[in-house]
């Protein structure tokens, strides 16, 4: 629920369809079944009924195919998969929950089996494997990050800087309206890789 608040008038014109087709099902199906038990047909009422969930979860699915950009990471990953590379460092600027399904996409250690099932294999894993986080040390992965053997994937302008201009390439992921929402200042090209949904993704390098 935390897009709600997204759903101003201009928006919800996107969901024309969808919001016609929920507001169908929930008013036709149910006024269908009660007027066919009306008339002694139950079986007919309970597929009126089936056939208005079953409008209502089209709606529903729909309405999700829509907001996807701005629920997922998944076009974003799928921009920059062909350009990644075992040892490149991908970054979350803000709260990992933002971006973490970069980690699913690109097929990465889960940041919060890390964190919270420690001692299960991850720990032999490079750092590099990690999804990192700049400044977004807290919410649920604050007190898993103070154990002595947590592997070093929160970053912060300063570390980031360092890094920026070395040879390794770093992918950094960030929120267009949600804060933090402006880079740290960095030492050197910021390229813009690819935006969706509110997100983009910039890197230290651009596309080979």
């Amino acid at each position: 629920m935390g897009h709600f608040l997204d759903l101003d008038t201009r928006a919800l014109g996107l969901f024309r369809l969808p919001l016609t087709l929920a507001a169908l099902s929930l008013f036709l199906g149910p006024l269908a079944a009660f007027l066919l038990r009306r008339r002694d047909q139950p079986h007919a009422a309970n597929l009126a009924l089936a056939t208005g969930a079953f409008g209502f979860l089209l709606a529903a699915h729909l309405g999700l195919q829509t907001f996807a950009p701005v629920l997922t990471s998944a076009q974003l990953a799928e921009a920059i998969a062909p350009q990644v590379h075992p040892n490149d460092l991908i970054a979350i600027h803000g709260e990992y929950e933002s971006g973490s399904t970069l980690a699913f996409y690109l097929q990465r250690p889960s940041t919060y089996a890390i964190l919270e099932h420690w001692g299960t294999g991850t720990a032999s894993l490079p750092e590099s494997q990690f999804i990192h986080i700049l400044e977004g040390r807290s919410s649920n992965l604050w007190y898993g990050s103070f154990f002595p053997d947590a592997p070093k994937i929160f970053e912060t302008p300063a570390t980031l800087a360092a890094k920026w201009q070395g040879p390794q390439r770093i992918f950094l992921w960030q929120s267009l309206t949600d804060p933090p929402n402006q880079l740290p200042p960095l030492p050197g090209p910021v390229y813009i890789l690819v935006k969706s949904g509110g997100k983009e993704i910039v890197s230290n390098q651009p596309n080979r």
